[in-house]
């Protein structure tokens, strides 16, 4: 399923979004994977609930939880637990979004990007742009495609640094991301290698649409699969502490979005 899932993702799709736009998109996909990172560490949150909120926050996509899980080697409880605190992150920040917004003074244009970075997750986007204004909503449906594209590299980037942290410290009983994994994946090779491919286009439209169907059917079965196989004691051992963390970093992420717009609009690099 993973593997099928690289076609969708079209790098000249976002080419159309502009630089700046692209720019802001990938340079905050990276900063809240990390920032997320921190903070569960700061907060000493178990390292794998961690990395799969961090991935799900990051690219603004609760199944990057689920893609993240056979690399991250999390518990299945866990996964479920970060879902839950991505999903319900969202639900907060599409209510609290469009009002800093307005605190801040961002025009309707760029709070449709504001919307798909800050936010995240497709309908709960949408739901904080067409909030900000229908200007706002319109922008958010284009500039959505930009973080579906990036979206890989994402869970790429938080699994490289967990597990390059696993390799530096082997022998250290607190670090269990991706432990197990003693090499590079090979099937994550394959994901990457489609995944350019996809960029080149070498995968036409009604092919990449039709794998895409795949995988959403493939998703769902495995979703339903996981939640079928845990019990409602296992998805809330993690307790609050990952929403605590998934608010934190996610609400930091959102100030320094609006903050970074302001600057970028005054500063002549967005064009109204």
């Amino acid at each position: 399923g993973i593997i099928m899932l690289a076609p969708h993702f079209m790098l000249s799709d976002a080419a159309k979004l502009g630089l700046t736009p692209i720019i802001t998109c990938t340079l905050f996909l990276f900063l809240t994977a990390t920032l997320t990172l921190y903070v569960a560490k700061l907060l000493k949150l178990d390292d794998r609930q961690g990395a799969i909120i961090a991935a799900g926050l990051a690219t603004g996509d609760p199944h990057a939880c689920a893609i993240s899980m056979p690399l991250i080697k999390a518990k299945g409880g866990q996964v479920v637990n970060s879902v839950i605190c991505v999903i319900g992150f969202g639900l907060i920040a599409m209510v609290i979004l469009p009002v800093l917004g307005r605190l801040f003074g961002v025009q309707e244009q760029f709070m449709g990007l504001a919307a798909v970075i800050g936010v995240g997750n497709g309908a709960q986007a949408l739901f904080a742009g067409f909030g900000s204004g229908y200007e706002a909503g319109r922008y958010a449906i284009w500039y959505d495609i930009g973080r579906h594209v990036i979206m890989p590299a994402g869970f790429l980037y938080v699994f490289l640094v967990m597990f390059v942290r696993k390799l530096r410290d082997r022998n250290n009983p607190s670090i269990m991301a991706t432990r197990g994994i003693e090499k590079f994946p090979v099937w994550l090779g394959v994901f990457i290698f489609f995944w350019v491919l996809a960029s080149l286009h070498f995968f036409k439209e009604p092919a990449h649409h039709a794998i895409f169907n795949l995988v959403k059917w493939d998703f769902s079965l495995a979703a339903g699969a996981l939640g079928l196989s845990l019990s409602f004691k296992e998805i809330a051992a993690p307790g609050w502490k990952g929403f605590f963390v998934t608010c934190l970093a996610g609400g930091l992420r959102i100030l320094l979005l609006l903050l970074a717009l302001t600057i970028c609009f005054k500063a002549g690099w967005l064009a109204a």
